[in-house]
């Protein structure tokens, strides 16, 4: 009987750490950067980091060696050993490429180019904060011009006769030794030039490290004022004088200002209150609010967010991609959307010419022109209010109109897809059914001319009573029910006949 053939067993592989000993190294560098060790580690892998390659080397060469001296087989280079070996290669060279050019790299420039976050340059370093202050005398006369590529400013008034900066820095380092000389580099300087002091918060001073600081100027209220940031807020209360505001990104408060106020901006919102002059607006804006001016407000660009406009004492002019608008004055509040535009106690002329969005108007008063490419229109003039040429055109969307009945106008309307409606208290309606359908009418004695013109859409004309009301077109009346007619008395059924009674029979 022939003997069994042995069973060959390969000898076991051995598992490698050099990987897993890689991972636990950037680990703790990671842990010690969350306990505020990053700035220096950073600093020390730009040099160091090959030393990772060298250690996963050695580790590797030792476990083969091991291995054979053991008969054991040792684990080949596996493909999440190349992943992590190219990831740890490719994030050496970006460090020491940055650790190369940082000299010739102004980061805080690039990111107000690029609009990268505020503390992006946080993971370069740490961060500490100064405080100061700076005073000088301010001749009557003077204007005021601060520039600051990053940081908020705060402008407040005051009864003397000097300028007082009080400033409050962040500065991005490797350690505090090196801070101190970024710090000292940095302080916001003042020089005068002519009629004009200018206040440089000299950011830039420290080349590639990232400062920030925020300013709150104290100054006398009837100084002129131009103020140019890249990146940061601006605050200005009780102002007399012209005020001039060049921003790149953030958003603009200004309260109480007599004078007129021009802003160009990159990207953030404006709110101007109380202000005896007018407001100009250029360049790309978030939120806009606009509150009682006596100026007229001219605002062009692009708008992505909510605009709101209150007690406009000579209107608005406004220019977008999306809608051009021109208001005489403005009583009342006027709003505009993104979908929508709304507002109530506008005096004409009014001009409105926009696309894809739903209007609604109240209380209006004078000429009212509007052209909507798609879009529901909803407008009641003011009843105690003279009434002008209205001229509305849309291509989608219904259009309702609530006008005075005691006042006089020619009326005309014209709709290729839908039905036109009129109370009677617009005088007799002659309509035309055709393809097209078309409708006037004459009330009181004529003279302004209203003209609706809808593509597809339905057309109303309704009565506006004093007060603002508009009643609703009564239900037409419901017929008298008849009188029920009395049913004849049912006659009873006839009775069955009895059924004869059988006698029992009888047993023999």
């Amino acid at each position: 009987m022939a003997s069994p053939t042995p069973v060959y067993y390969p000898p076991p592989r051995r598992r490698s750490i050099a990987g897993p000993l890689v991972l636990i190294l950037i680990g703790v560098l990671f842990l010690l950067r969350n306990f505020g060790y990053g700035a220096v580690l950073f600093h020390h892998l730009v040099r160091w980091w090959p030393l990772l390659l060298l250690v996963w080397g050695v580790v590797a060469l030792w476990e083969h060696f091991a291995a054979r001296r053991a008969g054991q087989t040792h684990r080949a280079f596996g493909f999440g050993g190349f992943v992590l070996l190219f990831l740890i290669i490719c994030c050496g060279l970006a460090m020491t490429g940055y650790e190369r050019a940082r000299n010739n790299i102004n980061f805080g420039q690039m990111r107000d180019e690029f609009g990268l976050d505020n503390d992006l340059a946080g993971w370069f370093g740490n961060d500490y904060t100064y405080d100061g202050h700076l005073e000088q005398a301010f001749a009557p006369g003077t204007a005021l011009r601060v520039v600051n590529d990053h940081g908020s400013v705060t402008v407040t008034s005051w009864d003397q006769a000097q300028i007082k900066v009080s400033f409050h820095k962040r500065v991005f380092a490797g350690s505090e030794e090196e801070a101190l000389k970024v710090n000292t580099g940095t302080d916001p300087k003042l020089t005068t030039e002519g009629g004009v002091l200018t206040l440089n918060a000299n950011t830039d001073g420290a080349g590639s490290h990232n400062v920030a600081a925020d300013l709150e100027i104290s100054l006398p209220r009837k100084a002129v004022l131009e103020i140019s940031t890249r990146r940061g807020d601006v605050t200005v209360t009780g102002r007399e004088g012209d005020l001039k505001l060049s921003i790149s990104k953030g958003d603009v408060s200004v309260t109480d200002l007599t004078g007129n106020l021009t802003v160009t901006m990159h990207s953030g919102s404006l709110k101007a209150t109380k202000l005896s002059g007018g407001v100009t607006g250029d360049g790309r804006f978030q939120d806009v609010e606009l509150n009682d001016l006596n100026g007229p407000a001219v605002l062009s660009g692009e708008f992505f967010g909510d605009m709101r406009f209150d007690h406009l004492a000579k209107g608005i002019t406004l220019h977008t991609p999306r809608t051009d608008l021109e208001i005489a004055r403005l009583d009342g509040e006027f709003n505009m959307t993104m979908g929508d535009i709304r507002g109530s106690q506008l005096a004409g002329p009014i001009l409105i010419k926009t696309r894809s969005k739903d209007v609604d108007l109240q209380e209006f008063s004078g000429d009212l022109r509007i052209n909507d490419d798609n879009g529901c229109i909803s407008l009641r003039s003011a009843s105690k209010a003279p009434l002008g040429n209205i001229e509305v055109t849309t291509t989608h969307g219904d259009v309702r109109l609530a006008l005075p009945t005691h006042s006089s106008f020619h009326w005309t309307a014209q709709t290729r897809h839908g039905d036109i409606q009129a109370d009677k208290e617009f005088g007799e309606v002659s309509t035309n059914k055709g393809n097209i359908a078309t409708a006037s009418g004459v009330v009181g004695s004529g003279g302004p001319l209203v003209r609706v013109v809808s593509e597809s859409g339905d057309i109303e004309f309704r009565r506006a009573m004093a007060g603002g009301v508009t009643p609703e077109v009564p239900p037409p009346p419901k017929a008298a029910p008849k009188p029920d007619t009395p049913k004849p008395p049912a006659k009873p059924a006839p009775k069955a006949p009895a059924q004869p009674v059988v006698p029992p029979a009888t047993t023999n």
